[in-house]
């Protein structure tokens, strides 16, 4: 598993991934909780060749607070570039 930061206008996404496929995407908005974290069950279940991607949500996990105004849209729009990306 590898984690990284992913710089948007709005902010910085905490990502965790493993190449893979299929490829699993994983959201939470879960608090101060990691998503990586939450769905570590899940993940440590999955088999050898799945991939899998987590995004934290801006203001969670470790990912940096909202940079201005921010909404869902925005945040629909930012996850997608990061899927389109791994």
């Amino acid at each position: 598993m590898t984690n990284q930061l992913f710089k948007t206008k709005f902010g910085e996404y905490s990502l965790s991934f493993k190449s893979g496929s299929p490829m699993i995407v994983f959201l939470s908005g879960a608090d101060s909780f990691s998503t990586a974290q939450t769905f570590a069950p899940i993940i440590r279940s999955l088999p050898k060749q799945v991939g899998f991607l987590t995004i934290d949500y801006l203001f969670s996990g470790f990912s940096s607070p909202a940079e201005g105004n921010y909404n869902y849209q925005d945040s629909l729009y930012d996850i997608e570039k990061i899927r389109e990306n791994y």
